[in-house]
């Protein structure tokens, strides 16, 4: 797990429980040029993670959701596909460094949250290859 935090949000990452298929390197945030950093509906904000697997991937699948007031809520994505947002894009090879962009629209119809704290959950599952 890794995380990104502002006063506004905590960006979290997580692999799937007993995984050992990799780690992330590096986050970065793009959203409003604003400090604190804030998320404002009908428009984006940008995550781009840098990871390195222990195996080769084939597929992946990202999921998003959001933790106000200790809430769980999803953030469907328009496409959850990590290997179309991935470059190198799959099969990533063992030991190859990878970075996972995506820019998350906040739709005008998500709850407006005010000033407080929101934890936003970002995660992923990736599929080995079968010839790892």
């Amino acid at each position: 797990m890794l995380y990104s935090n502002s006063s506004l949000f905590t960006l979290q990452f997580h692999r799937p429980i007993g995984s050992n298929r990799g780690y992330l390197i590096r986050v970065t945030v793009t959203s409003r040029d604003t400090t604190p950093c804030s998320l404002c509906r009908d428009e984006k904000f940008q995550v781009s993670t840098t990871f390195r697997t222990n195996e080769n991937v084939t597929t992946g699948t990202a999921y998003v959701r959001g933790i106000i007031a200790g809430i769980p809520i999803p953030f469907p994505l328009d496409d959850n596909d990590l290997c179309k947002f991935t470059k190198p894009p799959c099969e990533i090879s063992a030991k190859a460094e990878a970075v996972y962009t995506y820019a998350l629209p906040i739709k005008s119809f998500y709850p407006k949250v005010g000033t407080a704290h929101a934890t936003i959950v970002w995660m992923y599952d990736i599929k080995p290859s079968c010839f790892t």
